[in-house]
């Protein structure tokens, strides 16, 4: 009897063979958790799938591809508050960070912001919220495109300094404007204080550039950035090789004596002054200013007609007639050393502080 009844009980060959079949079809009907959520993604949010996901992703907490096929169905729907529910308003604090789930996080903290109305007292308190998300997504590996997207965005928020480190960023990644993205980069590093940052953008910026122009204009903006952020010495420095790079600029010459002056370096502001005063001859300015370089660099004799110069425009200036008197008596020209104290006389020397 034993024997009879293990017979009777042994699964023939067909029912195994349609057990088999049974879970191939089930198997190729109902579609996997993963596939269902690439499912819900491509295709617009309807009541059947919503409620889907819902249960799906109850049963399965830790799937973040469910979680976030989810929450993309709830942002398409505006609910954005229930998006951040399934997601969790802020970014875990320790653990691997996911950049997909943390970049969906900014996207429903800021649409969140953006529906609600101008004047409500919670729209403030809703983008504040949104800026420490933005720092995190800023840390993440991203996108040439996104970097840029974050950086737009740092500055719709009001943080330049963080969106001149992202264009920063973004320009160092393959495939963008490297050149366009440096110079948004110095821009908004200097206007949020980080100039040393700006000024090492800008130079970057130049050797991106395609045209000479473009390059020098971003050469003068970091000598000027260099400048204010009192690094004036490597400014003189950064100058003197774009005079080398533009001859004959007189802007950058310019810039450049003006910087040699600053870093008390009398000879080299000299020799640039030279160079300018060759471009413009008759300019009664640059006649005056070299006239003073001549002398700080102790070279009297081009001093000297440098002031008789001034003198012969401006005859009746006692101060510039007692320059060339001394600048004369000191380049052995006794003879105009004398005539000049002789009108001093005449007209009176000039008063100075203290008479």
């Amino acid at each position: 009897m034993i024997a009879d009844d293990s017979v009777r009980f042994a699964p023939a060959p067909t029912v195994i063979a349609f057990a088999f079949s049974l879970g191939a079809v089930l198997a190729a009907v109902l579609p996997t958790r993963g596939e269902y959520a690439q499912f819900a993604d491509d295709r617009p949010p309807d009541a059947y799938s919503l409620a889907y996901l819902h249960v799906l992703t109850r049963a399965n907490p830790d799937d973040e591809h469910l979680r976030l096929a989810y929450t993309r169905h709830l942002q398409k729907l505006g609910r954005f508050e229930e998006g951040l529910a399934v997601l969790g308003r802020t970014a875990p604090s320790t653990g691997d960070v996911n950049p997909a789930v943390e970049n969906l996080r900014l996207e429903l903290l800021l649409a969140l912001a953006r529906s609600i109305p101008e004047g409500e007292p919670s729209r403030r308190a809703a983008f504040d919220s949104v800026i420490p998300q933005l720092r995190v997504v800023a840390r993440l590996r991203q996108s040439p495109q996104q970097l840029v997207r974050i950086a737009d965005l740092a500055l719709e928020l009001g943080d330049p300094a963080l969106a001149g480190h992202l264009y920063r960023q973004a320009a160092d990644r393959p495939g963008g404007d490297r050149a366009d993205l440096l110079v948004k980069a110095g821009k908004w590093l200097r206007a949020g204080g980080d100039r040393r940052e700006a000024a090492e953008a800008y130079q970057l910026a130049a050797r991106s550039q395609l045209e000479r122009g473009a390059a020098r204009t971003d050469l003068l903006l970091a000598m000027e950035t260099l400048e204010s952020d009192e690094r004036v010495c490597e400014a003189a420095d950064l100058s003197a090789r774009v005079v080398t790079d533009y001859p004959g600029d007189a802007e950058v010459l310019s810039r450049a004596a003006v910087l040699a002056e600053r870093c008390d370096r009398p000879y080299a502001a000299r020799d640039f002054g030279r160079e300018l005063l060759a471009l413009s001859p008759d300019s009664a300015e640059l006649v005056e200013r070299q006239s003073r370089r001549e002398l700080a660099a102790g070279d009297v004799q081009a001093a000297f007609p440098l002031i008789g110069r001034l003198v012969s425009e401006h005859p009746d200036d006692a101060a510039l007639r007692e320059l060339e008197a001394h600048v004369a008596e000191w380049s052995n020209h006794p003879d105009r050393a004398l005539e000049d104290w002789m009108w001093l006389l005449d007209h009176g020397r000039p008063q100075t502080d203290g008479q």
